[in-house]
């Protein structure tokens, strides 16, 4: 696959295999056709049936562990380098920001099946122009996803909703290019030409996170790519990634990934799974401040 491509990968996966603590660097969809799991991201905790769309960031570290049989599922993963200018529609981008985590699709399951398996067709294939061809298929889900939400009055108004948009992507690649360096929001907010409570509330309401919690996810994930791809010591790693105390660095480093930065290291960054026990119970869903370190 051509690095430019906005798609990644896709699979159609079969049986109850668990999906341990671990994450991707892109955006994962997780489709499933049959059955149900329950979901660990951070330390919020979900079930998801078959119908549900479940998206994650290329930053959150998550569990899937699968608990209704026959369990089958799709996963496409998603670049997030190339995604602006193949989407172009910042309410479309404004779907992978985090807000809401589950989306139940309401009578459109056999649409979103069908975009999953063209997805899997033509990356499996060598059919002129496929890239081109995903990229049309990967903003037809998106689109089904906008109007999903838009019926579940979660985006009643589209010029306003475009602006959040807008304006919360642009922080989010703020802090994921300058989380090495100190960040306090009130500058942060000036930068965007916007107040420190509104840009809080709205990147959270976008987001799911506040932007503090969000620049800590994109330093943990800075720090475990140095480990695994650097030979720096662990208090280089720390500064590198933008913490200024390496004993908070390993306390939020061992909370967030069971394991200690070194063992992370000599483990290839393989974690333990996180999902609670026992872990809630499966039942199908409904329809449905400061960043100064």
């Amino acid at each position: 696959m051509e690095q430019r491509c906005c798609v990644l990968r896709v699979a159609h996966t079969l049986g109850l295999h668990p999906e341990p603590h671990h994450h991707h660097n892109g955006y994962q969809f997780l489709f499933i056709t049959k059955g149900g799991c329950h979901i660990r991201v951070g330390r919020e905790y979900f079930d998801a049936m078959a119908g549900d769309l479940v998206v994650f960031s290329n930053l959150e570290l998550h569990d899937v562990q699968p608990a209704v049989q026959p369990y089958e599922r799709y996963h496409l993963l998603l670049s997030p380098d190339h995604l602006p200018e193949e989407l172009g529609d910042r309410r479309l981008l404004g779907i992978l920001l985090g807000a809401p985590r589950v989306s139940h699709l309401g009578g459109k399951e056999q649409v979103a099946a069908e975009i999953f398996a063209d997805l899997l067709k033509e990356y499996e294939g060598n059919a002129p122009l496929r890239e081109q061809w995903m990229a049309c298929q990967v903003k037809r889900l998106l689109l089904l996803l906008y109007r999903c939400h838009i019926r579940e009055g979660r985006d009643l108004l589209p010029e306003a909703a475009t602006a959040a948009s807008g304006l919360a992507w642009a922080v989010k690649e703020y802090l994921e290019l300058h989380c090495g360096e100190p960040v306090v929001l009130s500058q942060l907010a000036q930068r965007f030409f916007t107040s420190s409570s509104h840009l809080s509330h709205l990147f959270k309401r976008e987001t799911g996170y506040n932007p503090k919690q969000y620049l800590q996810l994109c330093r943990l994930a800075a720090a475990r790519n140095l480990l695994l791809e650097s030979d720096s010591s662990v208090l280089e790693v720390s500064q590198k990634a933008g913490f200024s105390d390496i004993n908070n660095f390993i306390r939020y480093f061992k909370r967030e990934t069971g394991m200690t930065p070194g063992q992370y290291r000599r483990c290839g960054g393989h974690m333990p799974p996180q999902i609670p026990s026992p872990p809630p119970s499966l039942s199908p869903s409904p329809a449905g401040d400061s960043a100064n370190q």
